[in-house]
Parts: C-alpha cells; sequence; structure tokens
C-alpha cells in the first residue's frame, strides 16, 4: 500500500498515513489552522489539571462522559478548522468541507476562480465551495487578498495534474460523507486518559 503524504502550504510534510494514491493538501485557511490547534490547546490547559486534581470527575461514569462532551465540541471545531481544506492528487481536487467530500476529476473541472470566496467551476456549471474559504463581507470589500494565494496555488497544481491526467482516473465529480474516526478517538482519549489516571493511579 503506497505512503498518502499531507503537506502544509507552507510547512512542507505534516504526517502520513496508509493510502492508495498520493493526496496532498494544496491549501488550508491558515487562520482556520491556527484556531484548530489553539482552541483545544487551550481547552486541554484548562480541563485536564482540574481533572487531575479530582475537581470535574469523581467515578467511573464522570470519566467516560467527561470527555465525550468536551471531546465533541473540540473535535467539532477541529473538523470546521483544520480538516477543511481543498487536497489534490494526480486523479481528482478534493474539497473537504467538515464532514463532506467533493471530489472533482481535473477534466471535469472548467475554472477555479474567486467570486464571494474560492469556488470550483464545473465544465456542467455547477459550483463546489469551501467552508474554509467561504464569502464574507470584508472579503468582498477588500477583495479577498489572502485568497489570492490561494487560487494561485490550485490553479498551478491543476496546470501539474490537469494536463495528464491518469488514464483510470476517475470519470465523475462525486460528493461523499467522511468521518474520521481515528481523530475523533484522539480527540476523546486526549480529554479520558486525565480522567482515568485521577481514579486509579
Amino acid at each position: 500500500m503506497e505512503k498518502i503524504q499531507f503537506l502544509h502550504p507552507r510547512m512542507g510534510p505534516m504526517c502520513q498515513v496508509g493510502t492508495s494514491k498520493f493526496e496532498q493538501v494544496v491549501t488550508r485557511k491558515s487562520s482556520f489552522a491556527v484556531f484548530g490547534v489553539v482552541v483545544p490547546l487551550v481547552f486541554a490547559l484548562m480541563a485536564d489539571p482540574a481533572v487531575l486534581a479530582g475537581d470535574l470527575v469523581h467515578d467511573l461514569v464522570g470519566v467516560l462522559l467527561f470527555p465525550l462532551i468536551l471531546g465533541a465540541m473540540v473535535f467539532t471545531i477541529w473538523l470546521v478548522t483544520w480538516r477543511s481544506s481543498i487536497r489534490a492528487t494526480p486523479d481528482a481536487l478534493s474539497v473537504y468541507n467538515a464532514l463532506l467530500v467533493h471530489e472533482i476529476p481535473w477534466k471535469e473541472i472548467r475554472e477555479i476562480e474567486l467570486e464571494d470566496g474560492i469556488k470550483i467551476v464545473l465544465k456542467s456549471g455547477k459550483r463546489v465551495g469551501s467552508v474554509a474559504y467561504g464569502g464574507s463581507l470584508l472579503g468582498s470589500i477588500t477583495g479577498y487578498p489572502s485568497y489570492k494565494k490561494a487560487v494561485q496555488r490550485l490553479r498551478a497544481v491543476r496546470e501539474d495534474y490537469g494536463q495528464d491526467p491518469p488514464k483510470a482516473a476517475q470519470a465523475s465529480e462525486r460528493t461523499y460523507f467522511s468521518f474520521p474516526w481515528a481523530a475523533a478517538a484522539a480527540w476523546y482519549l486526549f480529554f479520558a486518559i486525565p480522567g482515568f489516571i485521577h481514579l486509579y493511579f
């Protein structure tokens, strides 16, 4: 099985997991990325010491339920911020909007435009937007200066991949539900482990 390589647009390789094809994070909104890391850390710094001190959980039920509630909150923030991104493979461009993924073959893309946010315009006329790069009043006034580099990066990747797509490339655009179970479990354990330490050690 080949490795999937996630790349931050400025920081380079971030992590690798097994998959059948290479996927690159072409662009991720930097403010969203920071928010998706800082907020969970703030939650952890506030909650974990209190859990370890026994101020928040006192029994097994509390140890199991508290991280479920807190983990769900942080996981939702992570979904909307860090996971929401635009990624590319030699076959297609994928727009990750929280739990929904729009996978668009390169041959189906007519244009990547910047108008009221970033939109992927298909040859059928359909427009696919991004949660991370949606429209805003401030952006419409200033002309979305922070989005322009993302559009340039996307167009450059389209030039690289779109000119000669693989023969076995995906035939049509599709939208599907994708739940990151590993990430959900990781956030739960992130807040559950201090409770178990307090209760049993």
